[in-house]
């Protein structure tokens, strides 16, 4: 039985995107995911290879020259988990169709976006990101390239 209110982004891998020059690996939970960042450009990366992922900006305009490849496990409306990717090739390899769910995908500023059941959100406040239901810290390494990796909550008096 389809029910919209299944929809929910899983996890991302991201290889050769900005500053996603080596594989990476995100894992997300329904509801709240807050990505804490000193540098905010990296975590902002997440959220360009999410919408370059469901086709919301240019072609080629947030990939690296060479290949980048955005990789999406989401829970279709039938609560079946699924894998949606693109490549800066031409070609878009995948077991759905993307178009089907761009619908799903609510861009709520530079900072912030949500897919069904998931929102994501960049920020350096440290009180709000204490809100979350899964918390990501994204750091760059000496080259830059961003590295990102599981945090625990700390629930502070507010």
């Amino acid at each position: 039985m389809k029910n919209e209110e299944n929809i929910a982004l899983k996890s991302l891998d991201i290889h050769g995107f900005k500053s996603f020059a080596n594989p990476t690996h995100i894992d997300f939970s329904e509801g709240l995911n807050a990505v804490l960042a000193p540098n905010i450009n990296g975590a902002e990366d997440l959220l360009s290879a999410i919408r370059w992922l469901f086709g919301m900006c240019g072609e080629n305009e947030f990939a690296d020259v060479n290949r980048a490849e955005v990789k999406a496990s989401v829970v279709d409306e039938n609560g079946e988990e699924i894998e949606i990717v693109r490549q800066t090739e031409k070609t878009a390899s995948s077991a759905a169709d993307i178009s089907q769910f761009r619908k799903f995908l609510l861009i709520e500023n530079d900072t912030s976006l949500a897919f069904g059941k998931t929102k994501i959100i960049v920020t350096d406040d440290k009180k709000l990101a204490a809100k979350a239901n899964r918390l990501i810290g994204i750091a760059a390494d000496e080259s830059g390239a961003a590295n990102v990796f599981a945090m625990e909550i700390e629930q502070e008096e507010i």
